[in-house]
């Protein structure tokens, strides 16, 4: 399944890992760039892959991204609820408040799948979205071509692309491409040659510019213990993350770039696995941000995120963030 979702959407095809609950997918908020390290997109954080699946260009420093990322970027609230009317079928509703209550976004949508035709629609704040296509995969060989449109009611406009994706161990690659109203063509590359290692390349072509809009390009390691992510981005951006579990509790992460080889930020924290259904984190920013998360499995179906952050320059009359998700399955 391809990665190159709306991020509002992402949640449908999410298969959350208990020992990391997911976070429900987020726009991010505009607080979050005073005080979080600069990122030149908004991070994706792709499920977890199945057995035998090859891995995305997003799967590089995964780990790194859920325990820095995930959970610290809710907002006020935020709740999803997946309903699987039967095995094919499946919808899916949201509604979050970020910054405040006065910013208020939600949506409804549902996923059917028929044999190789594989269907969407969602209707959103402010767009409405569908997409039909086709979806096949055995045991050696994945591929899709999805038709995908996009209406925005307060632009008055409407987008129409191609997504396309095969993969064949140890390769695979995703593209999209331009039909109605969208000016790039993007896509990457991605060469698993061990179990353990990926090599990857990301790019964006924009035909009214007529020029690369993004080189990318990825490897990383992941031996289940220590994973080890390194990203080199338009010959000037350099990102690289590191991942160690210390023990079947303890976990510690770094993520840093170098942004036109003057700028460097971070981000250094810690997850602690209190049980078989909690996990709390911490961590601290290169701007002097320090926030924690506290993540609760309740059941398989029923999940919780906490979170709370302030500015340690004056951690008393700096703004305070605090956020709470609710995420149900049924």
């Amino acid at each position: 399944m391809s990665v190159f979702k709306k991020r509002r959407l992402t949640a449908w095809n999410k298969k959350k890992n208990r020992q990391v609950p997911a976070e429900s997918a987020q726009e991010p908020d505009p607080a979050d760039a005073a005080q979080e390290p600069h990122e030149a997109e908004y991070e994706i954080i792709p499920p977890v892959p199945l057995k035998g699946e090859v891995p995305t260009f997003f799967h590089i420093g995964r780990w790194a991204k859920e325990c820095l990322i995930t959970g610290y970027r809710i907002g006020v609230w935020h709740i999803d609820c997946t309903t699987r009317v039967k095995e094919e079928l499946s919808m899916y509703s949201f509604g979050s408040a970020k910054p405040d209550f006065q910013t208020i976004t939600g949506g409804v949508g549902f996923k059917e799948k028929l044999g190789l035709l594989t269907m969407s629609q969602a209707w959103l704040t402010n767009e409405f979205f569908s997409s039909i296509g086709l979806q096949k995969r055995t045991d050696s060989i994945g591929g899709e071509a999805i038709l995908r449109a996009l209406y925005n009611r307060a632009e008055t406009a409407y987008k129409i692309d191609l997504l396309c994706g095969v993969e064949r161990s140890p390769v695979r690659i995703e593209v999209i491409a331009p039909i109605v109203h969208v000016k790039k063509i993007m896509g990457y590359a991605l060469w698993q040659p061990a179990e353990n290692f990926m090599l990857a390349y990301r790019t964006a072509f924009d035909f009214e510019e007529k020029s690369f809009e993004k080189h990318a390009f990825g490897v990383g390691y992941n031996n289940r213990s220590t994973e080890l992510a390194l990203k080199f981005e338009d010959f000037q951006d350099l990102r690289g993350s590191i991942f160690q579990r210390l023990s079947d509790q303890w976990a510690i992460a770094v993520k840093a770039s170098l942004s036109q080889w003057e700028n460097v930020e971070y981000s250094i924290g810690c997850q602690c696995m209190v049980n078989d259904s909690a996990l709390i984190k911490a961590k601290i920013t290169s701007q002097g941000y320090l926030a924690f998360v506290y993540q609760q499995s309740f059941t398989d179906s029923v999940r919780i995120m906490y979170h709370f952050g302030l500015s340690l320059d004056d951690p008393i009359k700096s703004n305070h963030k605090f956020g709470i998700s609710w995420s149900i399955n049924c």
